[in-house]
């Protein structure tokens, strides 16, 4: 944060505007925006509601290009919605604009979800300050500062001042009295800057919170009486070792009367809430930014290559200078032979259901996960799921597409035809689901088998979100199909397998073929029911696309 109080001539005259960060109105009753349960709680109901939003989108599409089909097989359709294909558009080249549109459209939900009841959530309430909001984001409160770096420019107007902020800041934020803050003053050790002296601080503070030392200011050993009044603040003159530094805090203070704060949490409490597949992935990408920011360094020590390339010219020729302003997904590339970011022509072929903005992926990156999947599931691109078809798996919005398709029943020219199917899909947030092996949500709806498999992948959380999603698609094709051959007063005998609504899946099993294919397989009493039900066949198909994941099931 930073604040431009009293600004007019560039003076070194101390200001007070960086209080601006503390200000908030008293409240009898603590905002529950503060309890990181209430708000996670909060995000996990909106994944909810785009969850549902998702599945009821595609359950329309769906229906939307079922209708167009009846319409052209059977002129006398009495259905109440008909919906008519664009001309000169396919099947396939529709689902696919409207699946990613869906995709995009559920991605940008999910951020907006994201940043109402993560970092931004305190945006905007006068009852909740930028300093306690931003300390609330990572469950601290003003408490869990444990240590200031001060601008220090040791003189009397400043060091009142500036002592003056801090505690004021404290008091005003209900900090536990007593619970004195140690202040780092490093000016003495580096002297006065030309300019980034909080550059400099946020340095030390970064070395105080990993190292959890808080190193003393030397020859402080004779504080100045007018100190004493600060109660929050504690000058050491001698080193400190602690048993870890959770936040801290700095101030820096420029002529004009401009300030500036920032906030330095330890990361510790951003990496606990990556899974370990996560952390481990973001761990591979540091330590390869290293090895690659050492090489820029050691070249430009040995003249390799300078330090700092000017551009000499634009990233795109003329001719393709138009396009590169219209596509919103262009985007340079680095050539580390020329060692420069250019633009290369578009694709002639390049089609808007290949474009997403909201992805990192390229269209070329979007594939099926291994060879023996894409044949697979090329097949379903053309014909429904039948009994006789293995199952697909997929990766990409286009995948979903080709699902919905694959999901559409043939339609019997003969109105005589006795054959009955049951449909289901379900779509759920990869980052609503949890996860974690050693919770009873995965030993009560998961398989041994199930777990071993899911664990074993790159990303398990998107691996159990897909069987996930496959056993709630299986229940309802099965619901789907009992409902439309029972007598409506009867029981669903599909009850019995799950023993009603919201009860553990673990009698579904999803297990993949040699070509990673999934297929389902029922336990205990599910056999008998299926059999007495008349169903002779369960399919299924599994989608991800990144930020969720979806399977349709047909029962026959």
């Amino acid at each position: 944060n930073t604040a431009t109080d009293k600004e007019g001539r560039s003076v070194p005259a101390p200001g007070q505007g960086i209080l601006t960060t503390a200000r908030e109105l008293p409240s009898l009753v603590k905002s529950p925006l503060l309890d990181i349960n209430y708000r996670q709680r909060q995000l996990a109901f909106a994944r909810q509601n785009i969850s549902h939003w998702v599945t009821t989108e595609l359950d329309q599409l769906r229906s939307e290009i079922n209708s167009n089909s009846n319409s052209n097989s059977d002129s006398g359709s009495d259905s109440e919605f008909e919906f008519v294909l664009p001309p000169n558009l396919s099947k396939e080249d529709y689902l696919k604009e409207r699946t990613q549109y869906i995709n995009n459209e559920a991605i940008r939900m999910e951020r907006v979800a994201q940043s109402q009841w993560g970092m931004d959530f305190y945006k905007n309430d006068p009852r909740i300050s930028p300093l306690r909001g931003a300390l609330a984001v990572y469950n601290l409160t003003v408490d869990d500062i444990g240590v200031a770096s001060f601008h220090g420019t040791s003189t009397v107007a400043n060091d009142k001042n500036e002592s003056d902020v801090f505690n004021q800041q404290f008091a005003h934020l209900g900090r536990t009295p007593g619970n004195a803050c140690p202040a780092i003053f490093q000016k003495y050790l580096t002297g006065h800057s030309k300019g980034a002296a909080a550059a400099w601080m946020l340095n030390g503070v970064t070395q105080s919170i990993l190292s959890g030392i808080i190193p003393g200011n030397r020859n402080a050993d004779n504080i100045d009486s007018a100190m004493n009044k600060f109660d929050y603040i504690l000058y050491p003159s001698t080193s400190i070792q602690t048993d870890g530094i959770k936040a801290g805090l700095l101030k820096s203070f420029g002529f004009g009367q401009v300030g500036g704060e920032v906030l330095v949490v330890h990361p510790d409490h951003l990496f606990a809430s990556l899974s370990e597949s996560a952390y481990s992935s973001y761990c591979q990408k540091v330590e390869k930014r290293k090895l690659s920011a050492f090489r820029v360094y050691h070249d430009s020590l040995t003249g390799v290559r300078p330090y700092v390339k000017v551009k000499s010219s634009a990233p795109y020729s003329s001719e393709i200078q138009s396009s590169v302003y219209l596509d919103p997904t262009s985007r340079a590339h680095y050539d580390p032979i020329s060692q420069s970011y250019s633009f290369s022509s578009p694709s002639p072929s390049r089609s808007p259901s290949n474009s997403n903005s909201n992805s990192k992926s390229t269209p070329t990156q979007i594939q099926i996960q291994t060879q023996t999947q894409s044949s697979t599931f090329a097949s379903s691109l053309t014909s429904p799921i039948s009994p006789s078809a293995p199952s697909s798996s997929s990766s990409s919005p286009d995948g979903i597409a080709a699902l919905l398709l694959s999901s559409l029943p043939k339609h019997s020219t003969s109105s005589s035809s006795s054959s009955h199917t049951g449909v289901g899909m379900d779509f759920e947030l990869v980052s609503a689901l949890n996860y974690d092996p050693s919770s009873s949500f995965i030993s009560n709806n998961f398989t041994p088998a199930e777990i071993a498999y899911c664990s074993s992948h790159p990303d398990p959380a998107s691996s159990f979100t897909g069987k996930w999603c496959a056993k709630e698609a299986v229940y309802k094709a099965i619901s789907n199909f009992t409902s439309s051959t029972s007598n409506p007063n009867s029981a669903n005998p599909w009850s019995g397998i799950t023993r009603g609504p919201a009860q553990p899946l673990i009698n579904i099993e999803i297990l993949n073929d040699q070509f990673g294919a999934p297929y389902v397989t029922f336990h205990n009493e599910s056999k008998n029911l299926l059999s007495s039900a008349g169903i002779k066949n369960v399919a299924v198909s599994i989608s991800h696309s990144g930020s969720y994941a979806g399977a349709f099931a047909l029962a026959q």
